[in-house]
């Protein structure tokens, strides 16, 4: 069951259908981008929409996953062993956006008593403070406003 041939078969019989990838997508539920990711080995389908996908597409799932020679024992396993690659690869995403979380945040805390620092040189007492910690604040929400949309856009 590879990424690519199943998404190279949506493809196919999607354009055979004469339905484009927003078509597709309104019929299934799901957006345009995912159908792309879908035919382009990206990502796989949700294993709750296989059975609509394949029935939209005139074929069986057993047709689209290339599994009609294959036995129920095989299937099953490929299935495990395919959720358990998407399982890992999550976790890893998630990994690293807690590690980035977590860099960012000592940059800001450091760069922030640096700029206080200097904020205080050239301004007396809580003048300085005020500044800088109004700069930093706007530049943390700026920083993770665009992490959170960066987020969202790869969840799609």
């Amino acid at each position: 069951m590879d990424k690519i041939q199943v998404g190279l078969k949506i493809a196919n019989y999607r354009k055979e259908k004469g339905f484009t990838q927003k078509d597709l997508a309104e019929k299934l539920g799901v957006t345009d981008k995912s159908v792309s990711k879908w035919e382009t080995g990206v990502n796989f389908p949700d294993v709750a929409i296989l059975e609509t996908l394949a029935e939209e597409l005139g074929i069986t799932v057993l047709e689209l996953l290339d599994l009609e020679t294959s036995s129920a024992d095989e299937i099953v396993k490929e299935m495990t062993e395919f959720s358990e690659v998407q399982r890992k690869m999550a976790l890893e995403r998630e990994r690293i956006s807690k590690t980035e979380i977590v860099l960012i945040s000592i940059f800001l805390i450091v760069g922030e008593w640096i700029f206080l620092s200097l904020m205080l040189s050239f301004f007396d007492g809580w003048t300085g403070v005020i500044l800088g910690v109004a700069f930093f604040t706007s530049v943390e929400i700026v920083i993770c406003t665009a992490m959170i949309i960066n987020s969202i856009r790869k969840n799609r």
